[in-house]
C-alpha cells in the first residue's frame, strides 16, 4: 500500500503518537510530497476511515493510491476520536460498517439510540470541520444484527444526510432503494478491487494439494470464508450430498473459514464425518495459507444469496478460478463479466446441477474463459475512488436532511 505519512499500514512510530500528533504528522508528510508532485491537483486532503478493520484487505486495496491522489488516510476505531481531529484542508469521513455500534444494545430502543448517537457524532464532525460524509454500501443491513427496525432507521438517516454513497455495482442502486423504500441520492459507483498482491502466491497446485492430502487427479470445489448461516452452507451440503458418490469418487468439497456460527460449524463437522469427500478446515486462515486453498481448487462455489458484495468473488478471480454463483440480482454485474456458472438461488437441486456441469467441464479439460478484469485492478479502483472522494470535497456545502438534523439535536 502506498504510504502517505499516516496510512493504516504505517504502524511503527505513527501508532505511538497521539491522535492530534498523527494528524499533524500526516499533514506535513503529505504537504511535502505534494509540493514535489505538481501533477496532484488540489489541497492536501484527509480521509478518516471508520471503522478500520486490520484483518480486512479491502480497505488497504481501496486506499492504495491515497498518496498519489493527494490524500492521507487516518484509521479510527471509535467515533469519539472525531473530536480530536482537525485538518487545514478537505476532509472525508468514510464510514464502512455500522454493526459495531449495536454490540451493547439489548433491544430495538437501545439499538436505535446507538444509531442516533453515531449519526450525531458524524454530523457534529461535519459541522465543525466541513468534512464530507461518505458511506460504502457493503451490505443492505448488518449481518446477524437482530434489530432490523433500528438498522433501517439509520440507513434512512444516512441517505438523508450523507454527502455521498459509494456503490460497487450499478445494480445495487435498485436493491438498496427497494430495501429502504426511498431514493438513493448522491451516489457514485467504483467496483470491488481484485486482491492482486494482497496475499502470497508462491505454492504450486501440486504443493497445495499435497498440503491437504488431496490427489492430483481429484476435482476440488472450494467454499471459502467465515462460516455464517446466511452464506447458504446448508444448501451447499444438500447439493453436494445429491452428487452420486459412484460418479464422483474423486470429487472433494473443501470448506475453509473461521467458525463464526457454532451451529453451522457443527453441521459442517457432522457432514464431513459422514462423507469422506468433504474436507473441513474450520479455523482462522492466515494470510500465507490462503494460497493453499485457492491453488488446490478447480472451482469456487458461493451459494449465498443475501449478500450485496462478496470479497471471495474477487479473491477467486485473482487466483484465476471460475465461480458458481446464485442468480441473485446483487451478482448480476459479476455474471455479466463471465467466468461463472449460475444456479437458481435457494435451490439445492439447481446447485447440484451446476456443480455437476462444472465438475464435468474440469474433467474434460475445458478451460473456462475468465473475464477481462482491468477495471478491477487495485490501482485503478483506488484512483477512481479517490477521484470521486475529491469531487465530494469540491462541492459547495449544503444543508442535507433538515428533518433528521432537527430530530437528533432534540
Amino acid at each position: 500500500m502506498a504510504q502517505s505519512g499516516a496510512t493504516p499500514t504505517d504502524t511503527s512510530k505513527f501508532e505511538r503518537l497521539s491522535l492530534p500528533e498523527r494528524v499533524l504528522s500526516a499533514f506535513l508528510a503529505l504537504s511535502r510530497q505534494m509540493l514535489g508532485s505538481p501533477e496532484v491537483a488540489g489541497d492536501p486532503a484527509l480521509l478518516v476511515c471508520w471503522p478500520w478493520s486490520s484483518g480486512n484487505k479491502f480497505q488497504n486495496l481501496l486506499y492504495a493510491n491515497a498518496k498519489a491522489s493527494g490524500f492521507a488516510v487516518l484509521p479510527i476505531q471509535d467515533l469519539k476520536e472525531l473530536e480530536a481531529i482537525s485538518w487545514p484542508g478537505p476532509i472525508v469521513l468514510h464510514a464502512h460498517w455500522f454493526s459495531q455500534i449495536y454490540a451493547a444494545a439489548k433491544d430495538d430502543d437501545e439499538a436505535e439510540e446507538a444509531g442516533t448517537d453515531a449519526l450525531r457524532r458524524m454530523l457534529s464532525f461535519r459541522t465543525r470541520s466541513s468534512a464530507r460524509l461518505l458511506w460504502t454500501a457493503h451490505n443492505v443491513f448488518p449481518h446477524r444484527m437482530p434489530y432490523r427496525k433500528a438498522a433501517l432507521r439509520l440507513r434512512h438517516d444516512i441517505l438523508a444526510t450523507f454527502d455521498g454513497i459509494h456503490l460497487m455495482a450499478d445494480e445495487h442502486k435498485v436493491i438498496l432503494e427497494t430495501a429502504y423504500a426511498m431514493p438513493l441520492p448522491r451516489r457514485f459507483v467504483v467496483p470491488h478491487p481484485l486482491y492482486t498482491g494482497a496475499y502470497p502466491d508462491e505454492v504450486s497446485r501440486t504443493e497445495a494439494r499435497a498440503h491437504f492430502g488431496i490427489s492430483q487427479d481429484a476435482t476440488v470445489i472450494l467454499n471459502f470464508g467465515a462460516l455464517h448461516a446466511y452464506k447458504g452452507l446448508d444448501l451447499l451440503l444438500r447439493a453436494f450430498a445429491a452428487l452420486p458418490r459412484d460418479d464422483n469418487p474423486d470429487t472433494r468439497l473443501l470448506l475453509a473459514g473461521r467458525p463464526a456460527d457454532p451451529a453451522v460449524a457443527e453441521a459442517l463437522r457432522s457432514a464431513a464425518d459422514k462423507d469422506s469427500r468433504i474436507i473441513l478446515c474450520s479455523e482462522f486462515i492466515a494470510d500465507e495459507d490462503v494460497q493453499n486453498y485457492f491453488r488446490a481448487a478447480d472451482i469456487v462455489v458461493l451459494p449465498y444469496a443475501e449478500s450485496l458484495n462478496s470479497g471471495v468473488v474477487w479473491l477467486s478471480f485473482t487466483f484465476g478460478l471460475p465461480i458458481i454463483l446464485p442468480n441473485a440480482e446483487a451478482f448480476q454485474h459479476v455474471r455479466n463479466l463471465g467466468g461463472i456458472c449460475s444456479f437458481s438461488a435457494n435451490s439445492a437441486e439447481d446447485l447440484a446441477e451446476a456443480l455437476t456441469h462444472s465438475i464435468a467441464a474440469v474433467r474434460a479439460g475445458a478451460t473456462q474463459q475468465l473475464p477481462n478484469l482491468s477495471a478491477h485492478t487495485p490501482e485503478k479502483v483506488s484512483s477512481d475512488f479517490f477521484r470521486s472522494a475529491r469531487a465530494l470535497t469540491d462541492t459547495k456545502a449544503r444543508v442535507i436532511g433538515g428533518e433528521v438534523l432537527s430530530r437528533i439535536k432534540s
